[in-house]
């Protein structure tokens, strides 16, 4: 009896953590409150996982638009330092909208752990079931610290890419006045300009 009661113990401090099983959103036995943080914590789930197609779709296309500015036969005739400047100024713009991607995936992953620790906390609150709830908590601690750092380097990137755009511009002007056969440069900053 005594060796049952260990392992029982020893499955509650430890397997319970793991694995958080979903709770009914129906389940009369959950008090209505509860039900919503629930239910907005699933939706906090899919509002990130369609952000996230969002970046995702968003670095697709500036990749898209990176390999067909930089194919562009019209740029053989310009010099080898201004194909670097333009080479320069469409990898940044890459690079931004990985990170951003990056972002939007710990946002998904962030959405997930907090619907896992609501779900373990509401659990526990109503005896439902026992979880370790630290891990939970330290987990999603952790992926807002990784969130927070994504975000920082995102800030570096964008100070980056604005000294590297001006600088291509500043090309860019140069080519237009020595040259008639310069291909005509159009850029859409709206995914990167948007406001956090």
């Amino acid at each position: 009896m005594k060796h049952a009661l260990t392992i029982l113990a020893l499955l509650l401090a430890t397997g319970c953590g793991a694995h958080v099983k979903p709770i009914d959103l129906h389940d009369p036995l959950v008090p209505l409150e509860s039900r919503r943080l629930l239910a907005d914590a699933q939706d906090a789930i899919a509002i990130a996982r369609v952000d996230d197609e969002k970046a995702r779709q968003n670095l697709h296309m500036t990749r898209n638009w990176r390999d067909e500015l930089l194919e562009d036969r019209r740029w053989g005739k310009v010099s080898d330092s201004a194909l670097e400047k333009l080479e320069q100024f469409a990898d940044a713009r890459v690079k931004l909208a990985e990170l951003e991607l990056d972002k939007a995936d710990a946002r998904v992953d962030l959405a997930k752990s907090k619907y896992k620790l609501v779900t373990a906390e509401t659990a526990v609150r109503h005896d439902i079931a026992v979880y370790d709830l630290e891990p939970l908590r330290d987990d999603t601690d952790g992926i807002r610290k990784e969130i927070a750092d994504i975000t920082g380097k995102i800030a570096d990137q964008r100070v980056a890419l604005e000294k590297i755009t001006r600088s291509w511009w500043a090309t860019y002007a140069k080519i237009m006045h020595s040259s008639a056969a310069t291909p005509a440069m159009y850029v859409n900053f709206s995914a990167h300009d948007e406001e956090e």
